[in-house]
């Protein structure tokens, strides 16, 4: 399974299960984690969510590009329409999200992060918006919020130049809530 979702009184868990590929959001990890957004939120009894990532070297590298560029070389843009619906993570969910980051946390799941409600990072969290260094160019998700939680200057240092930031450096910028 490439997503592990358990819930434990009234916490539910979402945890990205592929540590053996860093954690990429395939399109079997993208559609098994809406499906356990979808459950969580129509779930009363669970009453706040924790998404992390499997293992210690990654929270989420982001989208699995060796998946994506075959799949768009075979002419399956259509499969991957999930790519341009990162915005969407936790629409029409009201209750509070809580990101628990761990090892490297790149492109959308930074934009996952982002459209989390709180954000707690361990020291070994590595952030970045890496897209740049692959001449691709971030989801709206990624631009939009991150120039909103961190200074203009920052966030183009992120998105224009790939920058990476320590987990220390992310709690200074207000991008988390503490390490």
């Amino acid at each position: 399974m490439a997503i592990i979702y358990e819930k434990k009184e009234k916490i539910a868990y979402l945890t990205i299960n592929r540590p053996e590929a860093l954690n990429a959001l395939d399109t079997t990890t993208w559609r098994e984690m809406f499906g356990a957004i979808e459950e969580f939120r129509r779930d009363d009894d669970s009453w706040v969510m924790i998404v992390t990532g499997a293992g210690d070297k990654a929270f989420s590298v982001g989208v699995d590009l060796k998946s994506t560029i075959s799949s768009l070389a075979d002419g399956g843009a259509e499969d991957l329409k999930w790519t341009r619906e990162s915005s969407t993570w936790f629409r029409e969910i009201y209750k509070p999200v809580i990101s628990a980051v761990n090892g490297f946390c790149f492109a959308g799941a930074m934009e996952m992060v982002l459209a989390t409600d709180i954000r707690i990072a361990s020291e070994n969290a590595v952030f970045g918006q890496m897209e740049a260094k692959w001449g691709i160019f971030t989801s709206g998700g990624g631009t939009v919020r991150l120039v909103r939680e961190v200074s203009w200057c920052h966030a183009m240092e992120m998105l224009l130049a790939a920058q990476m930031i320590t987990a220390q450096d992310a709690y200074r910028m207000g991008l988390v809530n503490r390490v």
